[in-house]
C-alpha cells in the first residue's frame, strides 16, 4: 500500500493558481474529505480529483478573510513573506518564521512528533482554544 504524502505542510503559506487569494494551511486531508454537495458545487470543468491531498486554509484576498478547502493541484507556495491577516492566525499559530507559521510548543515533543509521524499520518490540528462560531468553508477547487 503506497504511503500518503502531501506537498505542503501545516503552517505553509500558499496561494491559489487560478483565483486571487492566499492563505496559511492549518489542516490537511490526504484525500477529499468533504461533502458530495460541496464537491458537486464546483463546476465540472474545474472540479479537482478526489484522490489527492486537500488543505484547510485561513484564507484572504484584498477584501475579506475566510476559510477555504483547496486541492493540492490548485496551490503553489507563496514566497512573498507578507503576513496573513486572518483574525484566527493567533488562535492557531504562535508565530511566523520566514515564510511560514508555527504552532504552539506547549505540547510535549513526543506528542508532536507522533502527530506528524508518517506512519500514523495524523495531521489533525488540535486547537488550544475553540471558537463558538465557525466560518463556513467556501467551495473553491
Amino acid at each position: 500500500m503506497p504511503e500518503n504524502t502531501a506537498k505542503f505542510s501545516i503552517g505553509d503559506v500558499v496561494k491559489h493558481k487560478q483565483f486571487n487569494f492566499r492563505g496559511v494551511i492549518y489542516d490537511v486531508d490526504f484525500e477529499f474529505n468533504n461533502s458530495e454537495e460541496w464537491y458537486k458545487s464546483i463546476p465540472k470543468d474545474v472540479r479537482p480529483r478526489k484522490d489527492q491531498p486537500f488543505y484547510h486554509l485561513l484564507a484572504e484576498n484584498n477584501e475579506i478573510t475566510y476559510e477555504a478547502y483547496v486541492s493540492e493541484q490548485n496551490l503553489v507556495n507563496d514566497d512573498s513573506d507578507e503576513p496573513i491577516k486572518h483574525p484566527l492566525i493567533e488562535e492557531i499559530f504562535s508565530g511566523k518564521k520566514g515564510s511560514g507559521y508555527f504552532r504552539p510548543s506547549n505540547r510535549s515533543e513526543e506528542h508532536t512528533s507522533e502527530l506528524q509521524s508518517r506512519t500514523n499520518l495524523v495531521c489533525r490540528l488540535l486547537l488550544e482554544k475553540k471558537k463558538t462560531t465557525t466560518t463556513p468553508l467556501l467551495p473553491i477547487a
